[in-house]
């Protein structure tokens, strides 16, 4: 992984206390005890098996400061190629995996996606969709889109979502508003695509041979 990271001993300048190997492992033991980076930083100043597997031995000294781990962080972030360091693990880690025909992913890799889908939320991504089908719609036929209240029914969702708590009339009353205006706008969507599906019917015959 030094290789691939391409990590090299600073022979000149400012001395670094951790060799590219134990930055390496910093950032591996770091993941491993799921600590913060002040409790790291406290951590390797009092435990010498902390420091042994970092390469480094302090004594009865300390590191200057804790922000050290979060500026290896930032070093390794801008060197690193996934694609190689994935290869280099996967060949060390190779004599071991008992199915190699088997993928499996961590739940947290979905972790930013996942939410708890309320009945506002569900609602308003329905509103929002259907609202940009009607202008899209209209925009190809080139016709005005019809007058709804979307705008102002997207000022009251987020400044509904912008509170803390969520009493229950007011929750109740976004469900009934976005439920009135899916179904305002599932109409007008159904009315412009009738009229003009019997508009392009009477253009096809208005031009066929006697």
């Amino acid at each position: 992984m030094v290789k691939s990271l391409k990590l090299r001993e600073n022979r000149k300048g400012r001395f670094s206390q951790f060799s590219p190997q134990g930055k390496l492992a910093l950032m591996f033991l770091k993941a491993y005890a799921g600590l913060s980076d002040r409790k790291l930083y406290e951590h390797l100043n009092g435990s010498i098996q902390y420091q042994l597997f970092c390469g480094i031995f302090l004594g009865p000294g300390k590191l200057a400061d804790f922000k050290i781990i979060s500026r290896i962080r930032t070093q390794l972030a801008k060197k690193l190629n996934i694609r190689m360091t994935q290869d280099v693990l996967a060949n060390a880690w190779n004599p071991y995996i008992k199915n190699p025909n088997v993928v499996l992913e961590d739940a947290t890799c979905y972790e930013s996606y996942m939410r708890f889908p309320t009945n506002v939320k569900i609602l308003w991504e329905s509103v929002d969709w259907m609202y940009g089908q009607m202008k899209l719609t209209c925009k190809r036929l080139k016709i005005p889109t019809p007058r709804t209240k979307y705008l102002e029914q997207k000022d009251k969702y987020f400044a509904y979502m912008r509170m803390r708590k969520k009493p229950w009339k007011q929750t109740t009353k976004r469900t009934r508003s976005l439920l009135y205006l899916l179904n305002k706008l599932i109409e007008e969507l159904d009315k412009i695509e009738d009229q003009h599906r019997i508009f392009r019917n009477v253009f096809y015959f208005a031009n066929l041979p006697l």
